[in-house]
């Protein structure tokens, strides 16, 4: 598994696919930029927890989602959505 190291910017890119975000993502900027969201149940989140994916219009991404928090899906997510686009965290050299 990849790690990644430094500090999360809360870009918000990792909770999104697409055009979707996870609902408990609160977007207070522009998704890709420094401080642009924060998470909604950020302390009470885990592996798992059953969350729902919905655009700006509030429709529902069909399935099943769950938050990838601690997990290699999250940091796998973090690569492919993030790193590049705004995100501040970088592989470990390893």
């Amino acid at each position: 598994m990849s790690e990644l190291v430094g500090t999360c910017n809360r870009c918000g890119l990792c909770c999104m696919m697409g055009e979707f975000r996870c609902i408990n993502l609160m977007i207070e900027g522009k998704p890709g930029e420094p401080r642009a969201s924060r998470c909604g149940r950020y302390l009470d989140r885990y592996d798992g927890l059953p969350i729902l994916m919905v655009n700006s219009e509030g429709e529902i991404l069909p399935g099943i989602h769950v938050c990838s928090y601690g997990s290699e899906d999250e940091t796998l997510g973090i690569i492919e959505r993030g790193l590049g686009k705004g995100c501040s965290l970088e592989i470990a050299d390893g």
